[in-house]
């Protein structure tokens, strides 16, 4: 494996001040933090909180940034409406290791919720993470063969490589 000269900071490591505090601030209480409330996508209808509704990428798009938002501002109200998502998630996987919507077999959709996972893994330390993630590539190392990337996870397959590195990087 390549060594890296630089590397990137867990979440937390860096807290926010003035100006960027204050646009995070301005985000929590804008869109990131209202989004559930005016965008069905991301409502408790989603499929990825184990309701009918769409079942894709928008998802995991959305806990990309509320989840970092919610622990770098250690806002008590993101972080509840994050952890929603973060437990339906953990719950998800089964046996073999694979997670999210049963009916979305899609690759791509869990590259943005791995993010997500390892950002709130940075925050928290929650070991579950680990052994979810460890789970999960082991699944897609025996699968990747019979269940080939299509266009979009061959387009964004760094954002899956990125968090198998980080993991190694860490166990």
């Amino acid at each position: 494996m390549i060594l890296m000269k630089l590397k990137e900071l867990p979440l937390g490591e860096v807290k926010p001040a003035g100006w960027l505090e204050k646009q995070l601030k301005i985000q929590s209480k804008g869109l990131t933090g209202r989004l559930e409330e005016v965008w069905k996508d991301v409502g408790s209808d989603s499929g990825w909180l184990g309701g009918n509704g769409e079942n894709w990428e928008r998802g995991p798009y959305y806990c990309d940034g509320l989840i970092p938002l919610a622990y770098l501002l250690e806002d008590a109200g993101l972080k509840k409406k994050a952890e929603k998502w973060i437990t339906w998630t953990l719950e998800s996987q089964n046996e073999e290791g694979f997670f999210g919507p049963r009916d979305n077999d899609d690759w791509w959709p869990r590259m943005g919720m791995l993010k997500g996972m390892k950002n709130y893994f940075e925050y928290s330390k929650d070991q579950r993470v680990v052994h979810f993630l460890t789970r999960y590539f082991k699944y897609q190392l025996r699968n990747i063969d019979s269940r080939k990337f299509t266009i979009w996870e061959n387009t964004r397959s760094a954002e899956n490589i990125n968090v198998i590195l980080w993991l190694h990087g860490i166990t």
